[in-house]
């Protein structure tokens, strides 16, 4: 897959929001290099300059670790990249062997659906009572319809 398929597109919630971090990134970048140039100032400065140099350091990692999970960063074969497109069908594999082993059980499924489960109830609500025919049950999942 190519970066581009992946990519929000223009106008999109992603396009924004890949923007405004964006955005985020030059500003602490801007307030790092200004709190760097005032440092001689006052000592306060060291503050600002802390937060945005760990700001800084915070966007790129968190951008590197998202976009190392989807595709190779900047295009470069870096070992345990593109984690999801290379590894999808064992992913989807496992979810569904996990599925299967604890949520698809008949225990879990007969206590889910309930003892008393009938069928005949929930036919009358689904369909409702018409002269013409009348649905007798015996308290289980049978039904017979009588026309």
């Amino acid at each position: 897959m190519s970066a581009r398929t992946l990519s929000a597109a223009p106008g999109s919630k992603g396009a924004g929001t890949r923007w405004l971090a964006t955005a985020l990134l030059v500003a602490m970048a801007g307030l790092f290099l200004l709190a760097r140039h005032m440092g001689g100032a006052n000592p306060a400065w060291i503050w600002p300059r802390a937060f945005a140099e760990a700001a800084m350091v915070g966007g790129l990692a968190d951008w590197f670790a998202v976009t190392a999970l989807f595709r190779r960063p900047l295009g470069l074969p870096i070992p345990h990249t593109a984690i999801i497109p290379t590894n999808k069908d064992r992913i989807a594999e496992n979810m569904a062997g996990f599925l299967r082993a604890n949520f698809l059980t008949a225990p879990v499924v007969a206590r889910r659906m309930g003892r008393h489960m009938t069928l005949a109830p929930s036919c009358i609500r689904w369909r409702p009572f018409k002269p013409w025919y009348i649905i007798r049950s015996n308290g289980r999942a049978n039904f017979t319809v009588l026309v």
